[in-house]
């Protein structure tokens, strides 16, 4: 493509019906979705982009690259949509749960010398989950007004920092990032200038989807009884414990290769 958007990609329109269409299979599951920072990152979720999807480039691990456009880009769009409130759905029922099992071990009676201790216990590790409730803007918006094809220089800031939901703080979290290793618990960013090119009358501009890795479990602190029968551990208190983890590789960014931020980069023509 050599720095140049083509103009002939099949341009699709991501419309927030067509992806409400395709999540009523998640509707009666979402009526038992309560809390409202749940039901916002459903909305961010699902909302529209704003123009044309006109290419999509996605990282893979093993330092290759997917590129898709027209329809092609416009089904992963709205997979990762999916995909995104069934994880956010998910999140939520492990929480209700954690909740309802936190309210019995917190009866337990501790016995005899002991010494709190702190542990992080993994049920599932799910990589890769694309978080559209998390994508934005991360480039600035360029416009060619003029009558003939322009160079111009548009400007990468990329970041994404690791989340872990807000119950879990203190010797719980530190439990956590122990537990993960050294990887888990990452910020990471990237700015860049890059040259392209801009056909007559066209508005460009790159979104980010984060594909991160997901972890859900438990810290808990708890006990081992001294001189008893025995060396069981006495659970004190456990805390639900969801969090997501960015990762840092080689990205393809349209015509651009460049070590970035591990996600989607969605161009957008206006």
């Amino acid at each position: 493509m050599a720095g140049k958007i083509k103009k002939g990609l099949g341009l699709c329109v991501i419309m927030l019906s067509a992806v409400c269409a395709n999540l009523t299979v998640l509707a009666a599951e979402m009526k038992s979705v309560e809390r409202d920072d749940v039901s916002t990152a459903i909305e961010q979720a699902v909302e529209p982009v704003e123009g044309e999807v006109v290419r999509i480039d996605i990282p893979t691990e093993g330092g290759e690259f997917i590129t898709l456009e027209g329809e092609e880009a416009k089904k992963w769009y709205m997979e990762a949509t999916q995909e995104t409130v069934k994880a956010l759905i998910e999140d939520e029922s492990i929480q209700n749960y954690m909740e309802n099992v936190n309210d019995n071990s917190n009866r337990i009676m501790p016995y005899g010398a002991f010494k709190y201790q702190y542990r992080y216990v993994e049920s599932k590790r799910t990589n890769n989950v694309k978080r559209t409730d998390l994508k934005r803007n991360v480039t600035n918006e360029l416009t060619n007004y003029t009558s003939t094809t322009q160079s111009y220089q548009l400007t990468l800031n990329v970041s994404q920092s690791w989340t872990i939901n807000s119950e879990v703080t203190g010797k719980y979290k530190d439990a956590v990032t122990t537990a993960l290793g050294g990887e888990w618990g990452k910020s990471y960013s990237k700015s860049e200038s890059l040259h392209i090119n801009i056909e007559p009358g066209k508005t460009v501009q790159v979104q980010f989807v984060p594909i991160m890795d997901k972890s859900v479990g438990v810290s808990q602190k708890y006990y081992i009884p001294r001189g008893g029968m025995s060396s069981k551990p006495i659970i004190e208190k456990s805390v639900s414990v969801t969090t997501y983890n960015p990762k840092y590789t080689t990205c393809k960014i349209g015509p651009f290769t460049m070590k970035s931020v591990y996600g989607a980069y969605i161009w957008i023509e206006k």
